[in-house]
């Protein structure tokens, strides 16, 4: 008896395109070659400056938030995502969301136990100025 896995499999290549109601696997094989081309632009050097950018703003945002009492749930070392406490998790993130910023992922749904986290990620995309009003909007509430 012979058992096939075809779970890296694209979804499409077994339906008719007629029949097919799904593109997700076209979007995932853009979403690669999208990757596949920064990274390539970036070179080593460069992605190395990015993490080590993405490391410094997470931290800074860790540190300005918690000097306006927003504390970080857990004590671990983080890369650019790290969790926080906040009272409200989804007033916070109205809050936020009224100043133009998106905040983070409340986390009580999939974590019922972290219902006052919120995880709260900070790329190369975040300046400084950025922060700071996630800050004010998190310390609203």
């Amino acid at each position: 008896m012979c058992a096939r896995c075809l779970t890296l499999a694209t979804r499409e290549q077994h339906i008719r395109r007629e029949r097919a109601t799904s593109n997700i696997c076209t979007n995932h094989s853009l979403c690669a070659l999208a990757v596949t081309v920064y990274l390539s632009m970036m070179g080593a050097q460069g992605l190395r400056e990015l993490a080590e950018r993405n490391v410094e703003l997470a931290h800074y945002a860790a540190e300005r938030l918690a000097s306006g009492g927003i504390k970080p749930r857990f004590a671990g070392p983080f890369f650019n995502e790290f969790v926080v406490e906040v009272n409200n998790a989804a007033k916070a993130l109205e809050a936020a969301q009224r100043r133009g910023v998106l905040a983070g992922i409340a986390l009580s749904t999939d974590y019922p136990e972290l219902a006052d986290g919120l995880l709260i990620c900070v790329t190369e995309t975040n300046q400084p100025e950025d922060i700071d009003v996630l800050r004010e909007a998190l310390t609203e509430v």
